[in-house]
């Protein structure tokens, strides 16, 4: 796989992730089984923003020359994000569906771990 390609899905999942919480915060959160509040839709949104950013800079990154810090940041993201989503889901934070955060995360992590580390 070349890079370009992981930009552009990393990008469409943060898209599509991003609008579900910016735009749809109680679906993204009843997906995974966690009661809402007004705090949890305030927090989701900002993650929305943050997931459409993401998307934005990926999508652009894709046809730079100089990628190693986005790879670096991606990376980095992903990695804390499995962390994350493993304890959360280990802990029952979060319904079974929980598990797909926590693939996603791994494989991203995986998938950029292997630019960044390879020779």
């Amino acid at each position: 796989m070349k890079l370009n390609t992981l930009f552009l899905i990393t990008g469409i999942i943060a898209l599509f992730f991003g609008i579900i919480s910016l735009f749809f915060p109680t679906v993204m959160y009843a997906n995974f089984g966690i009661t809402v509040d007004a705090g949890h839709i305030y927090i989701s949104q900002l993650f929305g923003g943050a997931n459409i950013a993401f998307a934005l800079l990926l999508w652009f990154a894709r046809k730079s020359k100089d990628t190693k810090g986005v790879v670096v940041a991606m990376f980095a993201f992903h990695f804390i994000g499995f962390i994350i989503a493993l304890l959360g889901r280990l802990n029952n934070l979060t319904s079974s569906s929980g598990w797909v955060g926590v693939g996603l995360f791994l494989i991203l992590s995986i998938g950029y771990a292997y630019f960044l580390f390879k020779k």
